[in-house]
């Protein structure tokens, strides 16, 4: 009995719900493509550790820098290009390092 009357709350709870006006859409934020190039950067320049499947996102964030500053998205294309070949950990800390400092 006491388990029947437990399924019936957890049903009538789940049922009722606290989801909130469903019409409501809450943007989702997306942190600018410097500051995610730069979070995933400082990761490898720390670790030594190639980037693998961040690599998209990184070549994404490199795609929109070039729209707004050229110079800015070929220098970090150029390092990018380099980072993703190596495999050796001091130089993908070094590769991007300086992809960092180019950042700035």
């Amino acid at each position: 009995m006491r388990a029947l009357v437990l399924l019936c709350l957890v049903v009538i709870a789940t049922t009722i719900g606290c989801g909130g006006d469903p019409d409501v859409s809450v943007p989702a934020s997306v942190p600018p493509a410097e500051q995610q190039l730069s979070s995933m950067l400082t990761s490898a320049a720390q670790t030594g550790e190639p980037l693998g499947s961040g690599a998209m996102i990184l070549q994404e964030g490199i795609n929109s820098i070039k729209e707004k500053d050229a110079a800015k998205g070929q220098a970090l294309q150029a390092d990018y290009d380099n980072l993703m070949s190596e495999t050796n950990p001091a130089k993908v800390k070094s590769l991007a390092q300086s992809m960092l400092d180019t950042l700035k």
